[in-house]
């Protein structure tokens, strides 16, 4: 009886072990992406086993050895731009994660001594004399235990309390030559500062002024450490806010103006959401105290909390989460997509200044009517202005959407036409882009965990169809007095009572209540 000779020859077999490599080494690497469904992921190793296996079979059986090869090198041309593919999958998903990142307990606050002498500097203020301003009244800051550090750190100092800010004001304005020299020189918290920006032409100022000395110090983020609902069982809100941190601060404060506030209500089961925009500068209770009105976006100066508790009291509902944006990594976005195109309605002068870098430029600028193309520092400069725009408020909602939609169209222009036109550096711009965001946002979700979770949906088809309620209540403008600002009157904005019972009637209904 004759036996067959399995004969395994060395060319085909070197095809097999280079495919069944190429493989391995791709299935090893999809592993450790995170973010590839489960379902995908189990669904591509099992047709890669397979074919693998079929290759093992008509290289140990088939006498006619071609249909092996052919099959391997199938197999090793799909993997290679596979692994391309994961890569750059691994590589947007761990730059989208590094957005994200968790509120502190703790963040820096800062009180500056600012100066007009432009040779003075943090170095020299054991050898130099200063004559400064105070604000007496500052609610947020311990002004005296700062002004004791100022005075044992200078080498001569003379101090004056003012009782409001428009002393400070006309002080600093006035250029007599007799006057005192504290007419130059002021010690101020600096998101205080930062928060007068319309009372006190605090821009104008910032470009004139110099800091000189800054006393630092950790002061609570107003974390809610309370228990949250299940994000995928549960209704739940989320106070979603624009982080305007300016001056000397860093990127990475968690504590800045709120000049833009959201709040949504999910329910993830029925799949329903509910969108309201509150206006820039309503009128709200202080931290949910009837006894200090102020403006909503001064809240989050000073504590998450007392930013989300003025929402629920306006709102009249719970918030169980918040998602915090910074303004500068918006100018880093910008730049990164190499600039915006936005139609201006018309044009417009602005007094508020430009940071670039370290230094503050061009206090003063006109933006043309028509087509404009602009950089990061000046489209924060176009999104921010106010007081110039002939609406107010309207005329500004108007630009920040138009700045929205600009970003958008730059953003889809970095994806090719067609498949053809996909390179490296197609690659790069995008992933440069997402690079510019890192840690752009702070927040107390789980990103990480509901991405992968509705990605897992999206992929097997049960994402279903979410319903959307958006609305913008109406409000009209008025000055009033404001806790932040001494009880001075401001412009604050005033919901209308129709419109608020609205707003609390759609989170409601969305929640359940």
């Amino acid at each position: 009886m004759n036996e067959k000779k399995i004969v395994i020859k060395p060319i085909p077999l070197l095809f097999f072990l280079l495919a069944a490599g190429v493989s391995a080494a791709f299935v090893y690497y999809a592993q450790k992406i995170e973010y590839i469904p489960h379902k995908l992921l189990v669904t591509f190793l099992g047709i890669i086993a397979a074919l693998n296996f079929i290759c093992l079979l008509l290289t140990i059986f088939m006498k006619k050895k071609w249909l092996q090869v052919i099959l391997s090198l199938l197999i090793i041309l799909a993997m290679t731009p596979l692994a391309g593919l994961a890569y750059f999958i691994n590589s947007i998903t761990g730059s989208v994660e590094s957005i994200f990142s968790a509120v502190p307990e703790t963040t820096q606050e800062n009180i500056v001594l600012y100066d007009r002498i432009t040779d003075s500097s943090a170095d020299s203020i054991s050898e130099g004399s200063y004559d400064y301003a105070v604000l007496n009244n500052d609610n947020f800051h311990d002004m005296k235990a700062a002004v004791n550090e100022v005075n044992a750190q200078a080498a001569k100092t003379s101090v004056s309390w003012y009782k409001d800010i428009y002393r400070i004001t006309e002080a600093l304005n006035t250029r007599d030559v007799h006057q005192r020299f504290y007419k130059n020189t002021v010690l101020i918290g600096e998101d205080y500062m930062e928060m007068l920006g319309d009372v006190w032409r605090t821009d104008y100022l910032m470009s004139e002024l110099k800091p000189v000395y800054t006393i630092s110090r950790e002061v609570s983020t107003g974390l809610n450490h309370e228990e949250k609902p299940d994000v995928f069982t549960q209704p739940f809100t989320v106070l979603i806010g624009g982080n305007e941190t300016r001056g000397s601060r860093s990127d990475a404060d968690f504590l800045g103006r709120s000049d833009l506030s959201i709040l949504l209500a999910v329910d993830p089961v029925k799949q329903k959401i509910g969108i309201i925009m509150i206006p820039r500068d309503i009128y709200i209770n202080y931290n949910g105290e009837a006894n200090h009105k102020d403006r909503l976006t001064n809240t989050s100066l000073h504590g998450i909390d007392v930013w989300q508790n003025s929402v629920s009291d306006l709102l009249d509902c719970r918030i169980d989460y918040y998602v915090r944006f910074n303004y500068s990594s918006l100018v880093k976005l910008i730049d990164a997509l190499g600039g915006i195109e936005i139609d201006n309605s018309y044009g417009f002068q602005t007094f508020r200044d430009v940071k670039v870098g370290d230094e503050y430029i061009s206090p003063q600028h006109y933006f043309d009517a028509g087509k404009l193309t602009l950089d990061g520092p000046y489209t924060l400069l176009f999104n921010r202005e106010l007081m110039h725009l002939t609406g107010l408020y309207t005329d500004q909602m108007d630009n920040t959407i138009k700045v929205g939609e600009a970003i958008i169209d730059a953003a889809e222009n970095l994806i090719p036409d067609n498949i053809k036109e996909l390179n490296k550096g197609t690659f790069e711009n995008i992933v440069n882009a997402i690079n510019s965001l890192d840690k752009a946002v702070a927040t107390d979700l789980d990103v990480k965990t509901i991405f992968k979770e509705y990605l897992n949906r999206f992929i097997s088809g049960n994402i279903g169809h979410w319903d959307f309620v958006y609305y913008l209540p109406d409000c009209y403008y008025s000055y009033d007095t404001c806790y932040s600002a001494n009880n001075y009157a401001l412009l604050v904005g005033k919901i209308t009572s129709g419109t608020l019972e609205i707003s609390k009637n759609i989170i409601k209904s969305v929640l359940g209540e």
